[in-house]
């Protein structure tokens, strides 16, 4: 907001760009008749809300933009336009005066229902139209960036419609009911490394006002962009998220999650995460390689629970896993189980940093999902896992040393046997910094005559955030793409930097339809 507010109040005006969500699109005739009243004297009163804070905002608008065919557009005036989005095209662009806090009194205005603002018509808000705005939570609610209204009156119903789909919208671990997107992609993320130290362990800016380095959210964005990446059904992030895991630098990560959320207009109900080796302390001297152990898991895993917390509004469970249900493309399903590798019981002394997962853990997310029942295995969501640790060797040869830990997870093949049994498709992983692809073939069960193979891939991410001297062979930051097309999933991995343009860097195509 206060990008926008400075160039308002310097020039009079700026530039609003609508970043719709998938299955929202211009309608035409009502976009008309607000421009209409825009352009009269005195404007148009529009009001914005900062979802992640529910504040709400107010600001005159005089005139908007689109094309009649609905395409996006770049601003009609760059330099009017907070830098960080004025070369994006959206489906159309607002002109507004200065933007100033404004407590909007809801119970005053009542929904209005416009079934041109969706691709797939009718409206599916039924349930809230023709009632007054009961709260600014309940609007948060709501899956959508543009609300219409009217003031209400006294034959307006008043009641609160507390969820669309309660199941999937309230904070749960592991949601039994899934999240519906017309999107087929879902971002992947790794090894953001945010670091507040002096000799910053993060190559991107933290100040968005930095003209010559982007942050990394910026850098995200600017990619997707150029590579006409447009919408997305969630996003995923394998792991150390901070370099230290202190509380400052999960207060970066969170306003670089919260960025996301609203840059690519996606909610927390659609982010999934798992902690990394870095995300956990258990040393006081945490910047020392050979550091002793001197914290124990409960600590260890504190600043971690109160980010999740802050993250997801929800205190995380015992083994720091979730998982998350989406329906992509309205046609997709998709399991995606986050477990947590660096769950050791560590003692003084030992096992820093070595991945472990756990029965417990594993058994408790294959309950969760229904994994480890075999009703109606042939129609089942395409399943992933999603851990920091790896599960096969990714560095290309490792030099034997007593003060640094390995990085295939101790229990690599207790997961892999568990992966296989539960039919899962594909595994994420991210920690060395290294890109790896392979494919991996195991009995369903080792157990009298060997039949009923499985076949899973596994794929590591490079580093997202990591800065330059820490990147691996690969010498750039990634990012990932998972698209679902209908016969195959297309896991593209793409460079993103704080100044140079992206490039797409690999690609790998995994079937979606397996017989069995």
């Amino acid at each position: 907001m206060s990008l926008h507010s400075n160039i308002a109040r310097e020039h009079g005006f700026v530039w609003w760009g609508w970043w719709n969500k998938g299955g929202e699109q211009v309608p035409s005739e009502e976009f008309a008749e607000l421009r209409r009243k825009a352009r009269q004297p005195g404007g148009l009163t529009l009001y914005l809300l900062d979802s992640g804070h529910s504040q709400t905002y107010s600001s005159v608008c005089t005139d908007i933009h689109w094309e009649p065919g609905g395409e996006p557009i770049a601003s009609p005036d760059p330099e009017k336009t907070p830098s960080y989005y004025r070369e994006k095209k959206v489906l159309a662009w607002f002109k507004l005066g200065p933007i100033e806090s404004h407590h909007l009194e809801t119970s005053k205005y009542t929904y209005v229902r416009v079934d041109r603002f969706f691709t797939s018509q009718p409206s599916k808000y039924s349930a809230f139209y023709n009632k007054r705005i009961f709260s600014t939570h309940e609007l948060t609610e709501q899956n959508r960036t543009i609300w219409f209204m009217r003031k209400a009156r006294s034959s307006d119903r008043q009641h609160e419609v507390s969820l669309l789909d309660g199941a999937t919208l309230t904070p749960e671990h592991f949601p039994q009911r899934f999240i519906q997107s017309g999107s087929r992609n879902l971002l992947w993320v790794s090894d953001l490394h945010f670091d507040t130290g002096t000799d910053s362990h993060h190559g991107f800016s933290i100040n968005p006002k930095t003209p010559a380095r982007r942050t990394l959210g910026q850098a995200v964005h600017g990619a997707l962009e150029k590579h006409l990446i447009r919408d997305l059904g969630g996003m995923l992030a394998s792991g150390d998220i901070t370099w230290k895991a202190a509380a400052t630098e999960f207060e970066q990560a969170l306003g670089f999650f919260k960025w996301m959320e609203s840059s690519t207009n996606l909610t927390r109900f659609q982010i999934a995460t798992c902690p990394g080796n870095h995300d956990l302390s258990y040393s006081t001297h945490r910047e020392e390689r050979d550091a002793p152990i001197d914290i124990t898991y409960p600590e260890a895993r504190k600043e971690y629970a109160e980010f999740y917390a802050k993250l997801f509004g929800l205190t995380p469970n015992e083994h720091l896993s979730c998982g998350r249900r989406f329906l992509l493309g309205d046609s997709y399903s998709v399991d995606i189980v986050c477990l947590n590798s660096s769950i050791l019981q560590q003692r003084p002394g030992v096992f820093r940093g070595h991945g472990f997962v756990g029965e417990d853990q594993l058994r408790d997310a294959a309950n969760a999902f229904g994994w480890s029942s075999t009703k109606g295995a042939d129609r089942r969501p395409f399943r992933i896992v999603m851990l920091h640790h790896h599960l096969v060797p990714v560095t290309y040869r490792e030099q034997p040393d007593p003060a640094i830990s390995y990085s295939v997870t101790l229990d690599a093949e207790a997961l892999m046997r568990w992966a296989a049994e539960c039919q899962v498709d594909l595994v994420l992983h991210g920690h060395m910094h290294e890109a790896s692809c392979v494919k991996i073939s195991k009995p369903a069960a080792l157990s009298g005559k060997l039949k009923g193979w499985h076949d899973f891939h596994v794929i590591g991410m490079g580093s997202t955030g990591v800065s330059r001297d820490h990147q691996g062979s690969t010498g750039k930051n990634t990012f990932g793409i998972l698209r679902f097309e209908d016969h195959s999933v297309i896991v593209t991995i793409y460079s993103v930097s704080p100044t140079d343009p992206s490039e797409e860097i690999w690609s790998v195509q995994i079937p979606l339809h397996r017989e069995r």
